[in-house]
């Protein structure tokens, strides 16, 4: 073995197994491929952590490979492999009932999903029985887009006796490390005379999370409408960009 440069190595083997760090994979996805080994040194916060043994990244057609389980973990993120799906954190469940009847306007094509736990603020924060609504629109010159925005609307016939809707407002961490302060989006509930009776104040990457309560005494149905802005959100690669705001602990009591 040659001290310095890289050392190529031919291997059959389950590529996700190498990549995700002993994560079951199912028969059928091995192949053979050759790759280069080489020392990598990975350091977080100005900390820095060595895999364990058999996870050492590699190089593989001028791509950089590393172990996605350690590089998570070490950002405090836990990994699941479920169903043929990796969850790197959050892993959404069965969506509440608000969210059954939803209307989009604008740009792109919105997402709805639930989280119970690990879904994360900007601000590093856990956010319990989170909802993020998610709007993923077409990229190319966004600049010339930046005041443009889309709404999804939720409407929820309330169940008898409830007098209130609380919860809590907030970026996502998928905004971290983003330059700038950008406009995130905001939220307005409408009674059933489409009449707005909560307007949240307008999110930005500079905002913390904002709880509210909402009044529903005499009110039968509710509009609540997501307002997003995709084109300040988070780009997917040169074709997409990502916007998303999360409600936390949303209740109708």
């Amino acid at each position: 073995m040659r001290r310095h440069g890289m050392m190529g190595f031919v291997a059959g083997f389950v590529t996700a197994a190498v990549l995700f760090g002993g994560l079951a994979v199912a028969a059928g996805y091995e192949r053979q491929i050759t790759v280069h080994f080489r020392p990598l040194k990975y350091v977080f916060d100005g900390i820095e952590r060595t895999p364990q043994g058999g996870e050492a990244g590699f190089i593989y057609q001028n791509r950089t490979y590393v172990p996605l389980r350690f590089i998570a973990e070490s950002l405090g993120r836990p990994v699941e492999f479920v169903d043929g799906t990796i969850y790197v954190g959050a892993i959404p469940g069965k969506t509440p009932e608000v969210w059954n009847r939803l209307t989009e306007q604008g740009e792109g094509s919105f997402k709805v999903q639930f989280f119970a736990d690990r879904a994360l603020s900007l601000q590093g924060e856990e956010m319990p029985a989170a909802t993020v609504v998610t709007l993923v629109a077409p990229g190319g010159d966004v600049e010339d887009k930046r005041g443009v925005t889309s709404q999804l609307w939720a409407d929820y016939d309330l169940p008898a006796g409830v007098g209130r809707m609380s919860g809590t407002l907030y970026v996502p961490h998928q905004y971290f490390g983003l330059a700038g302060e950008r406009r995130v989006g905001r939220l307005v509930v409408l009674n059933e005379l489409n009449r707005p009776i909560y307007t949240s104040p307008d999110l930005t990457t500079k905002s913390d999370p904002v709880p509210f309560s909402v009044p529903l005494d005499g009110v039968k149905r509710v509009r609540i409408v997501v307002t997003l802005h995709p084109y300040e959100g988070v780009p997917l690669g040169d074709q997409l960009v990502m916007a998303q705001m999360g409600i936390a602990g949303l209740k109708f009591e």
